[in-house]
């Protein structure tokens, strides 16, 4: 069976890889969503926030400023 974030965490065996598998999946998800609708604003802004958490700093930068772009021009 899979290992949930919450289960890494709470157990307290923060496995990078582990941690960076959960991560690529939530971006997928997200990544996805935003090709359904890509004016759902909170995406891009989990979407950098997990990008910055494993480390994408610069990808994190563009999906931040992206989404806070969009929303002060709508």
């Amino acid at each position: 069976p899979e290992t949930s974030v919450r289960q890494i965490i709470s157990s307290k065996q923060l496995n990078d890889s582990e941690l960076k598998k959960q991560y690529g999946l939530a971006m997928d998800a997200f990544e996805s969503s935003l090709l359904l609708e890509p004016n759902f604003y909170p995406s891009y802004l989990q979407l950098a926030i997990l990008k910055y958490l494993i480390g994408n700093k610069s990808d994190a930068i563009k999906f931040w400023q992206y989404s806070t772009s969009r929303t002060q021009s709508d």
